[in-house]
């Protein structure tokens, strides 16, 4: 029996959701591990949203009345801020887009004005890279292209010690 189309996507849509909460959930148990270690405090940026009207069970329906930033922001040790955008595939390729033009604008303010500020990739949950915000945003020049698969970050490569996501690395000491 072949499933419909439609079905597909919401499976698919589901798996997508479910690997990108665990990525996000790698994420924050590194921010903690970081602030436990004394190297920085970062935290994920809540959407801002107005309550419109109460359900039941602490469930409401909302709407969002701006948009956030990005992802996470925070201090690194010695006073320097980070700032990036995280994103998780489940496919073999990133294309520029994934990370709006206002979340682009919104890290190069931010790297201008001093901030340590890139994008976080998981491929697959198995592979993470940092891009600087400056390649990502110039990626059709230093790539040659505007989607990226992963033999094209190589040298942006993360270590992964299976449970944290060493993405401050190199970033901490300069």
């Amino acid at each position: 029996m072949k499933i419909p189309l439609t079905y597909k996507n919401v499976i698919q849509g589901k798996k997508n959701k479910a690997a990108g909460k665990m990525f996000e959930n790698l994420i924050s148990q590194t921010c903690t591990w970081y602030l436990q270690q004394g190297l920085a405090k970062i935290e994920k940026q809540a959407e801002p949203m107005r309550p419109l009207r109460a359900l039941s069970n602490g469930q409401f329906i909302a709407c969002y009345e701006s948009k956030a930033g990005v992802d996470y922001k925070g201090t690194l040790k010695g006073g320097r801020a980070v700032v990036f955008e995280a994103k998780h595939t489940e496919t073999d390729v990133f294309r520029r887009e994934v990370v709006k033009e206002w979340q682009l604008e919104y890290l190069v303010e931010h790297k201008n004005l001093g901030a340590e500020c890139f994008v976080l990739l998981s491929y697959g949950l198995h592979s993470f890279y940092r891009i600087p915000v400056v390649d990502w945003y110039f990626m059709k020049e230093k790539f040659g292209r505007v989607s990226l698969r992963e033999e094209h970050v190589r040298d942006y490569k993360l270590r992964f010690d299976g449970r944290h996501i060493l993405f401050l690395e190199g970033l901490l000491n300069g």
